[in-house]
């Protein structure tokens, strides 16, 4: 089966909380996941011009990218519920979702924390982690 790729920060703090959400949630395993920060994260920013976005993309199985707010209520769409409930935002624009968004973004660190060191995955989750 075809895997979305997300990319996340692997210094946020909420990052990784939701990264381990979202492995609890994804029963279907059709998330990978890599970090930013990683040789496979960097990689993957170049191949689909996003080395700008310092926060999420989500790279769809299908060759879709989505960044920001987008990342986010797409990757809630796939999980299912109750995830999928989040998707209600996508009526919102752009415009709307992104300042929010940005702003947490901006934000994380002192609102959740920085991480000094990358999280382990278990070793049932490692297969899933691209670095």
């Amino acid at each position: 089966m075809p895997t979305h790729i997300l990319l996340f920060d692997g210094e946020c703090e909420l990052c990784d909380r939701s990264v381990r959400s979202i492995l609890q949630l994804d029963k279907k395993e059709q998330f990978q996941f890599a970090s930013l920060q990683s040789e496979a994260g960097s990689r993957l920013r170049k191949e689909t011009n996003t080395e700008d976005i310092d926060s999420v993309v989500l790279l769809r199985a299908d060759g879709r990218v989505f960044i920001r707010s987008d990342a986010a209520l797409e990757t809630a769409a796939l999980l299912g519920w109750p995830a999928k409930a989040a998707a209600i935002f996508k009526w919102l624009p752009r415009f709307v979702r992104d300042p929010v968004y940005n702003w947490i973004a901006e934000h994380r660190f002192q609102l959740f924390g920085k991480k000094s060191v990358c999280g382990i995955p278990s070793k049932a989750d490692r297969a899933r982690f691209l670095d």
